[in-house]
């Protein structure tokens, strides 16, 4: 999930974007490597919370109002 978060938001720069995308990619990598669990049923909790709180910036995204991250020094 750290992964496909920082892979994201190094690549399209929205932080938005990279949290959903990560927590969709927590659960699946939880249920590749530990299978049907109670490891795999919080992950997937936590990504659906997840989600939820984003709903806001999904909709910013779709519609294009989303601000992009910006790397400064």
């Amino acid at each position: 999930a750290l992964a496909v978060f920082a892979i994201t938001l190094g690549l399209s720069r929205y932080v938005a974007l990279a949290s959903c995308l990560a927590a969709v990619a927590l659960p699946a990598a939880a249920y590749a490597f530990m299978g049907k669990g109670l490891v795999f049923i919080s992950c997937l909790l936590i990504g659906v919370l997840v989600l939820l709180r984003h709903r806001g910036n999904i909709k910013r995204l779709l519609e294009g109002h989303e601000p992009k991250f910006k790397f400064t020094r």
